[in-house]
């Protein structure tokens, strides 16, 4: 294993220990669940180490090993307002980062990304199951679509912002999630498609120039030395 991708994984187990950390400080509960996850990161890098005596599965392995630490992440963000829901508010929708990431080192495998991250979401939460299936992490994918296809950000904005768009509209009106419908409870259909809209289209902007830094930092400590290939 080369020193660069072994310092990347210590580093995202650090800050995955710290949000553990911050989660169970008041709560055993929260340490159980998040010692769950924890474990599921353990077993991403046990199959990355074993199968580095294998050389015709290396590239495999470690594709699985960096997906699964980018789920584990995605759900421990996703869940934090389960578990904290002033801080978590903060970091839900970070959720969105670590699926993006994935999705762009390997799109291939997205679909198993998202669907992993729902289910184990699930477990925690179906309210912020639903959230991230329709709101954060169709965010994540289509960010990830738009940074793939190089195309300019004014012509593919309107990928993932009505991604976003629509799923807050189905969050709040179809599914009726207590947060957003009473958010919107007293604001007229109209200015609410308008107030989501326009949000959508920032937000939507916003992740895309955070996820195109973060996947600079993310090539040149994975790919500058051709370590994914």
């Amino acid at each position: 294993m080369h020193n660069k991708f072994k310092t990347l994984l210590l580093f995202i187990c650090i800050i995955i220990s710290i949000i553990i950390f911050m989660f169970t400080f008041l709560d055993t509960e929260i340490f159980l669940k998040g010692s769950v996850f924890f474990s599921f990161i353990l077993l991403q890098l046990y199959i990355y180490r074993y199968h580095l005596k294998k050389p015709t599965k290396e590239n495999r392995s470690k594709r699985i090993a960096i997906m699964g630490l980018f789920m584990a992440l995605s759900v421990l963000f996703q869940c934090s307002p389960v578990f904290y829901p002033a801080v978590g508010l903060i970091l839900s929708p970070l959720s969105s980062l670590p699926i993006s990431m994935g999705c762009i080192l390997f799109p291939q495998g997205a679909p198993a990304m998202i669907i992993g991250t729902s289910l184990l979401v699930s477990f925690i939460s179906m309210e912020e199951a639903m959230i991230f299936a329709l709101a954060t992490g169709v965010v994540g994918i289509a960010v990830s679509m738009v940074i793939i296809s190089k195309k300019a950000i004014i012509k593919s904005i309107w990928v993932p912002g009505l991604s976003l768009y629509t799923g807050i509209l189905t969050l709040t009106y179809i599914i009726g999630v207590p947060g957003m419908k009473d958010f919107f409870s007293d604001i007229g259909i109209v200015e609410t498609n308008l107030i989501v809209l326009i949000f959508s289209m920032i937000y939507s902007y916003l992740w895309i120039m955070i996820i195109k830094f973060f996947l600079k930092v993310m090539m040149r400590i994975l790919l500058k030395d051709s370590y994914l290939n």
